[in-house]
This record gives structure tokens, C-alpha cells and sequence, in this order.
């Protein structure tokens, strides 16, 4: 049985949607779907970082067929090669104005052209061109540029050229219609503050592949990110805001994953604080030169300082927190007080009153090798009471210290030196006692022996007889 001309063309119209494939000028223009990313690098050019760039579409003629994307308005005059290419032709294109940073651009493309018509089969090119400079106005040159080549037809395909010196990260993935689409994943989760796990906004949040950017974001108002459509494989996720220290984590995605919950803390950035005050005698309310001033937490001393000839004393470059602050003098009562510096914090006319010592006591004594019995120089020798240093000094050659004008009572005296053991003891002075003579040994630190075992000796076993 014959067919007519009509019958004839509604099968072939048929089997054409069905393949996904339709035909102009007899050639197959099977439809699909190409998604391009690629990030730009500054050059250094006249107005870097700032630039204007297109990504665009020509085929194996160089025929232009679509502008994908242009960032460019005053300045798009200086696109030289897309100008040339396109006559400016934006149909279509996502716009945006001149960029004041390079970033990373992902574009899509239907394979259509500037009239919605599915371009024929075959081989294809994505142009990309920037610059940092007034291209038109000088040599007429084109600013930076690429180019990625891939065959449009039935069989999806993917391309990943290697990076060039002003575009990294480079993919191209053409996905014909009708063929199963590649399984992507997805990964999101919030931007939080390390300290108050409150949402920080508007965070840079970007999307790292062996150390390469694959896309980057913004965090929401909640503090939120998320990236859709990305291929399988381990990544790191990197996020930055002003006032905070960089942080990361690092996601491995499986075909299909939608991983929620990926949150990114960030530390804060501490700013420094500092005090400033004077250390005066309580009695008369002159200063006190030579009186030692420490911040302590738990008794250890974060940070010291001594007086000056005016009694003034200062400290710079404090660990936000609370302290002890106590000050101390030879023939005075030791003045503690707990303080709390607060970030950024300038804390100054601070005011330590030292009561003299009344009646005071005096205690000396020699510090010693235990195992030599040799006298032990520059070991530090301290009197604490509840905790707090009263008073400190240093042993001379002679492993001699002393003490003068120390107020009576109950006190531990501490000795320590690199290289020894620290020793303790109790000390108990009275209303001008002269306590001289003290002899304290001090234990070496046993060190590990590092030095290599000595090979045995070679040995010649000898055959006894029966």
C-alpha cells in the first residue's frame, strides 16, 4: 500500500520528537543543553580589579549564534572581540554592570540562537573575553580571551580543558536531550557565629575542588548557603565575612546527594585590649617606681609590667577576659583586684594603692643542686600567699635570694628553673622576723636518653662437638 506525501511527513515530524532530534536544511539539530563555568583572574590591567567581560556562542564558521552572558555597560564598547562577533547583540543574555572583582560565571545555553530556532548539529564554541583596560580607545585589541570547543549531537559530552593563566576552573557539560541528565548533587547548610552560633549574613561562601573555585555565594539572612547542581566528588566549602577569621569544612558528595545541614563556624576577630594606671604608695598617695604589675589567670601570669619613675605603668595587647591584677613591691603589701577586659577594650587611670609594710619580716636563703650540691644561679624564687605572688626575685651566683619588708603571715615559697623540678614549701614569718639561712635543693629533670642502641658485634658461632 502507498503512502501519501502528507502521511509520510507526520512520520517522520513523529519519530523526530521522539528522538529528540528535528531537521533545517537537512541537517539533525538534536536539542540539549550546555552548562559552562569558568573564573576569572585579574591581569593587572589600568582599572584592575575592576573589568567588563561576555561569554558568547559562534560555531565552526565562526558565525555568531548567541551572547550567554555580558557584564558591561559604559565600558562594553571595550570588548573588542565580542563586538566584533555579536554587533553587540545581547538577545537572551544575562547583563549586569562592570565587576569590581573577578568571581566565578556559570551560564547555561538551550543550543538555540538569537531567534529561538535549535541550532544544527555539530561543532561549537564558547568564547569568553575580558578586560581591566580601555581596549577600544588603544591598540584596538581585545582584552583577555578563550575559547572551548565541543560537538553538539545525540551523544552527551563533558569538557574540562586544564587551566590557562587568566581562566581557571574551566567545564563544559552538553547534556542532549532525551539522554538520562548526570546525577548532581546538592549541599547547603548555615553560616554561624563560633562564640553565639548566631547567623552571620551575607558571607562569602565558596565551593573549592582541589583548591580550585567551582562556584561561589552569598549567606542569607539566615545565615544560609546552598549549591545545587554539582558533580560528584570531594570539595571544600570555604566561607569568610568581615570581623571574623576565615573557616572551612570539607563535604564528599555521592551521585543524587542532597546533604543539608553542613554548617561553617566562624571565629570572631579579637581585637586587643590594653591598660593603663599608676601604682601609688596608700599612705601618702606618691607613686611607686619599680613595683611589678601582672595579670594573672589561676595564679599563672599571663602578662607583666613594672612602674615607671611616675608610678605609671601600661599594657598593650591583652587577650580579652578576666584577670587578676595584682601589684607588688619590696617593703609593701601585695594590692590584687579581679578586672574583665572586654574586646577592643581601653582601660586606663587605673589606680593600685600599696600599703607599707608595717613591722616587716625578712627571709633569705640558698638554692642548691640536689645531686651536686652545687649552687643553682638564675632560679626564680617566689612568695605567694592565697594563690598570688607577694614577692619574686632571682637567685645570683651563689644560689642566694632574700626577701625584705615582708608583711607577716602564712606564705608558700616557690623556686623553679629551666632544667629542675619546681619545689614548694611552707614559710611562716611573724612581726620582724629575720629568717636567713634556708637551704633549698632543687631536683635536675631526668631527660630521655635519644642516643641510638650500639649494634651488636658480629659473632662467629663455633660447632662443638658431641
Amino acid at each position: 500500500m502507498r503512502k501519501s506525501g502528507r502521511t509520510v511527513a507526520i512520520i517522520a515530524t513523529v519519530l523526530a520528537m521522539v528522538l529528540g532530534q528535528g531537521s533545517r536544511d537537512g541537517f539533525a539539530q538534536t536539542q540539549g543543553r550546555v552548562t559552562f563555568r569558568v573564573t576569572t583572574t585579574s591581569y593587572g590591567g589600568k582599572y584592575a580589579d575592576k573589568h567588563v567581560g561576555a561569554i558568547w556562542v559562534e560555531d565552526a564558521q565562526n558565525q555568531f549564534i548567541k551572547t550567554l552572558k555580558v557584564w558591561a555597560k559604559k565600558r562594553i564598547k571595550h570588548l573588542v572581540k565580542w563586538n566584533a562577533a555579536s554587533n553587540g547583540n545581547k538577545v537572551d543574555a544575562i547583563t549586569s554592570a562592570t565587576l569590581r572583582s573577578h568571581r566565578s560565571h556559570e551560564v547555561t545555553w538551550n543550543c538555540t540562537d538569537v531567534n529561538g530556532a535549535v541550532v544544527s548539529d555539530g561543532v561549537y564554541r564558547i568564547y569568553v573575553e575580558f578586560t581591566e583596560d580601555n581596549s577600544a580607545k588603544s591598540s584596538g585589541k581585545p582584552g583577555k580571551w578563550m575559547v572551548v570547543e565541543f560537538t553538539k549531537g545525540p551523544n552527551d559530552q563533558t569538557v574540562n580543558p586544564p587551566d590557562k593563566t587568566y581562566f581557571k576552573n574551566i567545564e563544559l557539560i552538553y547534556t542532549a536531550s532525551g539522554s538520562a541528565p548526570p546525577q548532581l548533587a546538592s549541599v547547603s547548610g548555615r553560616v554561624q557565629d563560633s562564640q553565639s552560633q548566631s547567623a552571620i549574613v551575607d558571607a562569602t561562601v565558596t565551593l573549592l575542588r582541589n583548591g580550585q573555585s567551582v562556584k561561589q555565594t552569598q549567606s542569607g539572612s539566615d545565615g544560609g548557603y546552598q549549591f545545587a547542581d554539582i558533580q560528584a566528588g570531594t570539595y571544600t566549602i570555604r566561607a569568610a565575612a568581615s570581623g571574623y577569621q576565615p573557616g572551612e569544612i570539607s563535604v564528599t558528595l555521592q551521585a543524587g546527594d542532597a546533604l543539608t545541614g553542613r554548617n561553617i563556624l566562624l571565629d570572631p576577630v579579637v581585637q586587643p585590649a590594653s591598660l593603663q594606671g599608676k601604682v601609688v604608695d596608700a599612705s601618702n598617695q606618691q607613686p611607686i617606681a619599680g613595683a611589678t604589675v601582672q595579670l594573672q589567670v589561676g595564679g599563672q601570669v599571663k602578662y607583666e609590667t613594672r612602674t615607671v619613675n611616675d608610678g605609671q605603668f601600661g599594657l598593650p595587647n591583652i587577650q580579652p577576659g578576666t584577670y587578676s591584677l595584682v601589684a607588688f613591691k619590696d617593703g609593701y603589701e601585695t594590692a590584687s583586684e579581679t578586672i574583665t577586659l572586654a574586646d577592643g577594650q581601653q582601660m586606663t587611670g587605673k589606680i593600685l594603692q600599696l600599703t607599707p609594710v608595717v613591722n616587716g619580716a625578712s627571709f633569705s636563703g640558698t638554692i642548691l643542686d640536689a645531686q651536686t650540691g652545687q649552687p643553682v644561679n638564675g632560679a626564680t624564687v617566689q612568695l605567694l600567699q592565697s594563690g598570688q605572688v607577694v614577692q619574686e626575685t632571682q637567685t645570683d651566683a651563689s644560689g642566694r635570694f632574700a626577701f625584705q619588708d615582708v608583711a607577716p603571715g602564712n606564705y608558700t615559697l616557690k623556686v623553679s628553673r629551666d632544667g629542675y623540678a619546681s619545689r614548694t614549701e611552707s614559710v611562716t614569718l611573724n612581726p620582724g622576723d629575720n629568717v636567713s639561712g634556708r637551704t633549698i635543693q632543687v631536683t635536675p629533670q631526668q631527660t630521655a636518653d635519644t642516643t641510638p642502641p650500639t649494634p651488636p658485634r658480629n659473632v662467629r658461632a663455633r660447632k662443638l662437638g658431641n
